[in-house]
């Protein structure tokens, strides 16, 4: 398997608890395995759960199917239920009797699905002769629909390309929309972007063609957002006060610390509160080189290590930024209390975190130094009784 495969397993797998909410207590038949695959003179009665690195459905299924494949899923035969597929590539060139779920960053349809498409990926595509019978749903970054729909093609893209039948009606929403070759609508052809449509005039629609721009933020919304801030603003504040208050000689150490060798307790915290990234490129590296077979376990070890980090940097950001603040606050008031420069460093700190963009850069800027300001209290302790 390519790579570039491997490594896009992590994006199947985040969606995995999903196969496990859809499977039954007494489902037909579970199958584990690092190739499962049903030849073309097999008929499995029932519905069909497979866990694997392969999957290819050459045979028929009489049922539903559920996959998850660290490789691919192949519906090459029939499957006369649904399908309901996590894998780092789908495909189905043959035909599938109900709907198909499908979350994958690659998805190709070339065969016939009955019922609708929901699909999430990074690319999908619905090439020339595919058919299916319903919705075509899609999220993705990259999307084509080139076949026969037989009811709505809906969604958002980044970049979308349309040509083929569609039955009903096209609402989407994508920067970048193409008409590649004749696209036949029965209904209105609906898009939301900010750039117009190439090929526009290649379409043949019933209803109308419609471009409208992206909605901005409802004021409702950013009311909302701001509301939090604020309370997330206070409540950090009053964390800040309570271990100020609970710890005052390590809490004058970490701002001790900071106040000796910022630069350095800002590189040292800014790598614990990166750390989950770290992890999570350490795995996708590990991926890559891993061999196919390995992809899987390495999976089920590398998701709760990256959980339990972002779990534990989480919860040191409660309290990571409380020496930052203080410090900020001692060196806008002299002579003032820790509580007090605690105070004085939050208000300011919650007052710049309000600008759009620039107000993240400052929070994470406190948090790291911050952080660095707590680490460096363990130093100081491990090397006072040497000195």
């Amino acid at each position: 398997m390519p790579s570039r495969s491997k490594a896009s397993i992590l994006f199947a797998a985040s969606a995995a608890v999903s196969i496990g909410l859809a499977l039954p207590a007494g489902a037909a038949e579970i199958v584990s395995s690092d190739l499962v695959i049903i030849t073309e003179d097999t008929v499995v009665t029932g519905d069909h759960y497979v866990a694997a690195n392969r999957v290819l459905v050459r045979g028929t299924i009489d049922g539903d199917l559920f996959a998850l494949a660290g490789q691919d899923v192949s519906i090459e035969g029939e499957v006369t239920g649904s399908v309901t597929a996590l894998a780092s590539e789908v495909s189905v060139s043959g035909i599938i009797g109900g709907s198909l779920r499908v979350t994958s960053p690659s998805v190709q349809i070339s065969g016939e699905v009955s019922g609708d498409v929901v699909a999430v990926a990074f690319g999908i595509e619905l090439v020339p002769g595919g058919q299916v019978g319903a919705d075509l749903v899609m999220w993705a970054w990259n999307a084509g629909s080139h076949g026969s729909v037989s009811e709505d093609v809906e969604g958002s893209q980044r970049r979308l390309e349309l040509s083929g039948d569609v039955t009903g009606n096209v609402r989407v929403s994508a920067d970048r929309l193409s008409i590649v070759d004749d696209l036949r609508v029965g209904g209105d052809l609906t898009y939301r972007s900010n750039n117009g449509a190439v090929g526009i005039d290649l379409v043949d629609a019933d209803g109308v063609v419609v471009q409208q721009t992206p909605m901005k933020p409802n004021i409702r919304v950013r009311a909302l957002a701001l509301a939090a801030k604020i309370l997330v603003s206070i409540v950090l504040a009053a964390m800040a006060l309570v271990v100020s208050s609970v710890w005052p000689e390590r809490s004058e150490r970490a701002m001790a610390g900071l106040e000796a060798a910022p630069f350095r307790s800002f590189l040292t915290g800014a790598a614990v509160v990166l750390s989950p990234v770290l992890v999570l490129g350490v795995a996708v590296s590990v991926l890559a080189f891993a061999p196919s077979s390995t992809a899987l376990p390495l999976i089920a070890a590398l998701i709760p290590l990256l959980f339990a980090v972002m779990g534990i940097v989480l919860v040191a950001s409660l309290f990571a930024g409380m020496p930052a603040v203080a410090w900020i606050g001692a060196r806008l008031k002299k002579q003032t209390t820790v509580a007090g420069a605690v105070a004085i460093g939050s208000a300011v700190v919650a007052i710049l975190w309000l600008i759009p963009v620039v107000g993240w850069i400052i929070a994470l800027l406190v948090l790291a130094a911050g952080m660095g300001g707590w680490l460096s209290t363990f130093r100081r302790q491990e090397v006072s009784p040497a000195s």
